[in-house]
């Protein structure tokens, strides 16, 4: 048996469990049905496939209480196996835009007025050395007398 580790508690990213069995001759057995088990709470288990022609089952097992959790097979075969539930990242959902406008005479008799401003959004992201990469912007128009 193995499971992913660590897995978020977010109850949408599954833990996967992979079961293979085998016989006592370490030979595949096909068509064996599963059933999963976890210890701990707000677990939701997705049922096992039948093993296939390899021996291989798959399982996933969400959930939204970040804990350690033991998940044990049930039936003809018992297995078990610890993982980990973590806390999931907090995300960022607020925006932030910043601006400035200033108004100037042009020597011409015209008028502009600019602007510029500075975003940061969740999707914009951190590149590789973690820093918020930001987005600027500076706008302008003319007008006349």
């Amino acid at each position: 048996m193995t499971v992913s580790h660590p897995n978020v508690a977010d109850g949408i990213t599954p833990a996967d469990v992979t079961l293979e069995i085998k016989s006592e001759k370490n030979e595949p057995i096909e068509g064996l049905s599963m059933e999963l088990q976890a210890t701990g709470t707000q677990n939701v288990m997705v049922p096992c496939t039948k093993t296939n022609a390899s021996g291989i089952s798959r399982c996933k097992l969400y959930s939204t209480k970040a804990e350690w959790k033991t998940v044990m097979t049930m039936g003809v075969i018992q297995l078990s196996k610890a993982t980990e539930f973590i806390v999931p990242s907090p995300s960022r959902s607020s925006s932030a835009f910043v601006s400035s406008g200033n108004a100037q005479n042009l020597p011409s008799g015209h008028k502009i007025i600019t602007s510029s401003g500075i975003m940061e959004t969740p999707a914009i992201g951190k590149d590789v050395a973690s820093k918020v990469r930001v987005h600027s912007s500076i706008q302008g128009a003319l007008f006349g007398n």
